[in-house]
């Protein structure tokens, strides 16, 4: 939900919303207990091999390892270079404290932690099969684990491992045969699995993934098994069509889901569409650049607004990223209107945290920058008899600086704090501006900046 907000402040993180596996905070206590879970893990492998009739492994067992070789991949992909070197010093010190011998330089890589699962898996599968062991009877969990360590993992092949496991889950459930590509599984989906896939085939943000997405989001919700999308699937869903821009089948999906929840009983586990769903949807809206996307993006604010109002879905009450992704679908208009209208609604939410009290639409730079970026999104002066007049252009870049400036000094009412990426927005309006003086004005910027403790990047 908040990708829009972040490409409004220039930013790079990845929205990771819709993962099979919890979000972990990765802190010093996170990594220190991964590293003791992995010390145990190799005391219960060695215990295993040593004592096998006493404590052969088992379901369960199996399902703790793969557990923390996930979570080990997880760290590997995501940690800092610090992250991963007190993770290797506290593995370490444990090991020569208790004078064993922790794990090699597989370990060490995420590709090394996937191999690893891959491994535990196939062996423990041919153990079940070859045994008829029910104790090492394959779950569902030990599959899931897997895929959500793939989908964490950015590998290459990582989506075809993934598509791979749960076609062979799929053919367990149908008939118990060996899927088409081959691989056998012993146990059948749930929503956590298809979720997992789902991550993977959208982690990229590209068209074809969101395509994909909403293709398996069909087969599930025309499926024969008992396995239903939850808020988590859509959420899935709506976040790739959103990253693609495909604001036509995120309307579409919305349009589903509120159908769906009208015609529901209350006790039929129908969704509730949520208010990051309707964020996401006018996300995609910003996104998609079409004309019809500010007046759209509109009509689905005041939704919001009529359904929280009236109770009927009391908790989409409109909030600042709501706010935030209209006025961007305002900005990338390229329109006077659409930098005038987006300016607009900036003051609003201004007016209505200030004199009416309401928190939730508190502006802060994101908010500010979506603004901004209506009036730098104009189009340059002199390429046509349509262009805008040098008159206009000075008054864009203008009301630009000025709007910097008045939201820098309401501050200390609001989260606007001041950031680079605010200035650099009315810097390059001023670059693409062909006013007189519009160097001077961009240098004269430029210089006030450390006045307001920021630094030019």
């Amino acid at each position: 939900e908040e990708s829009a907000r972040e490409e409004a402040l220039g930013l790079s993180r990845k929205n990771e919303y819709g993962t099979a596996l919890k979000h972990s905070v990765i802190n010093t206590s996170y990594i220190r207990a991964l590293a003791d879970a992995t010390r145990v893990m190799k005391k219960m492998k060695h215990t295993q091999s040593t004592y096998h009739a006493q404590v052969a492994p088992d379901t369960l067992s199996i399902k703790a390892e793969l557990n923390v070789w996930a979570k080990r991949a997880i760290l590997l992909g995501r940690g800092t270079a610090d992250d991963i070197a007190l993770l290797r010093q506290s593995e370490e010190d444990s090991a020569n404290e208790e004078g064993i011998e922790m794990y090699g330089s597989e370990a060490d890589t995420v590709q090394g932690c996937m191999r690893a699962m891959d491994a535990i898996i196939t062996q423990a599968e041919k153990k079940f099969a070859t045994q008829n062991n029910e104790n090492l009877r394959p779950s569902v969990d030990w599959y899931n684990h897997f895929i959500g360590a793939l989908a964490r993992s950015g590998t290459e092949c990582a989506l075809a491992k993934a598509q791979q496991v749960l076609g062979g889950m799929e053919a367990y459930e149908a008939n118990g045969e060996i899927s088409k590509d081959g691989r056998k599984c012993y146990a059948a989906p749930d929503v956590i699995t298809y979720n997992g896939v789902l991550f993977c085939m959208t982690r990229d943000g590209s068209k074809s993934g969101a395509v994909e997405a909403k293709k398996l989001l069909e087969r599930m919700n025309c499926g024969t098994n008992n396995v239903r999308p939850d808020e988590v699937t859509y959420g899935t869903v709506l976040h790739s069509l959103a990253q693609a821009g495909m604001a036509d089948e995120a309307e579409r999906l919305l349009e589903f889901l509120e159908d769906a929840f009208n015609q529901s009983s209350g006790d039929d586990g129908c969704i509730t569409p949520s208010l990051t769903v309707y964020n996401t949807v006018l996300n995609a809206l910003a996104n998609s650049h079409e004309p019809h996307a500010p007046q759209h993006a509109e009509s689905l604010l005041d939704r919001m607004k009529a359904l929280s109002s009236t109770g009927k879905n009391p908790n989409v009450e409109p909030d600042a990223i709501s706010i935030s992704s209209v006025i961007l679908a305002h900005a990338r208009s390229k329109t006077r209107w659409g930098a005038e209208r987006g300016e607009e609604l900036l003051n609003q939410a201004m007016d209505n945290f200030v004199n009416e009290g309401n928190a939730r639409v508190k502006p802060d730079a994101i908010m500010l920058n979506c603004a901004l970026t209506g009036w730098t999104s104009l189009p340059d002066t002199n390429h046509g008899e349509d262009a805008y007049l040098v008159n206009d252009e000075e008054i864009a870049v203008k009301r630009a600086e000025n709007l910097l400036f008045r939201m820098l000094e309401l501050a200390d009412q609001c989260d606007v704090l001041p950031v680079a990426h605010s200035f650099n927005i009315v810097l390059d309006c001023w670059a693409k501006s062909e006013v007189d003086g519009a160097a001077d004005g961009a240098l004269e910027l430029l210089r006030l900046m450390p006045d307001y403790g920021v630094e030019p990047d």
